[in-house]
């Protein structure tokens, strides 16, 4: 179960880390110089990382954190004994996103498993989506680098903003 606090973090949301609604979690982003090609194209394997940004932001609200480093520090959430590593990254382009352009990554989470997660992030520019992209991690043992079973406190919090 997740803990009310964090229950009602998640229902604030914060400007920082995007909002959750709906068991979807947007993350806007302004498409900068450095996100684009010679043309003002936006680069591809940008749209991979502003995935991995939205994914940030996510992990930050599922355990109620605000961008304090106290925080941070005091759930401990860098000393775990496994980590999330990617296993699957698939990305589908639709449409080009241009400089300046004020884009918004939706990221629901569509499955969890015993020892992984996958996520989807459709990028949209207001009604038209331009990329969608599906990420797959897995939890892995710090010591060994082996899949494990995702820990209960993982588990509660995916699984409350897991998608239908």
């Amino acid at each position: 179960m997740i803990p009310k606090d964090v229950q009602t973090f998640l229902e604030k949301g914060t400007t920082l880390e995007g909002k959750i609604q709906n068991k979807i979690h947007t993350f806007p982003i302004r498409v900068a110089y450095k996100d684009t090609d010679a043309g003002g194209v936006v680069y591809h394997a940008n749209y991979i990382t502003w995935a991995e940004r939205a994914r940030v932001g996510l992990w930050f609200l599922l355990q109620g954190l605000d961008d304090s480093e106290e925080q941070i520090k005091q759930r401990n959430i860098l000393e775990s004994d496994g980590i999330w590593v990617a296993r699957a990254v698939q990305a589908d382009y639709l449409s080009p996103a241009k400089l300046y352009d004020i884009v918004t990554l939706n990221t629901q989470i569509t499955q969890v498993g015993n020892t992984s997660m996958r996520f989807t992030h459709t990028v949209k520019r207001a009604d038209e989506t331009l990329a969608i992209v599906h990420v797959t991690l897995v939890w892995l043992k710090r010591e060994t680098f082996k899949p494990a079973r995702i820990p209960e406190y993982w588990r509660d919090r995916l699984e409350f903003i897991l998608a239908d």
